[in-house]
C-alpha cells in the first residue's frame, strides 16, 4: 500500500486496547522502497 494513505496514529488503540505498533512510518517507507527496487532492478539505491 501507499504509506501516505495507510498511516494513522496508533494512540487510540494503545489507550483502549494496550496495543503497540511494531513498525513506524520510516519502517513502512523503507519496506515500500525495497519492494519497488526489487521490481525495478535498474534503479539505484539512495546514498
Amino acid at each position: 500500500g501507499d504509506p501516505a494513505r495507510v498511516v494513522a496514529s496508533a494512540d487510540r488503540i494503545a489507550t483502549e486496547l494496550g496495543w503497540k505498533a511494531r513498525y513506524g512510518v520510516e519502517d513502512m517507507i523503507s519496506s515500500a522502497w525495497e519492494g519497488w527496487v526489487r521490481r525495478h532492478p535498474e534503479a539505484e539505491s539512495p546514498a
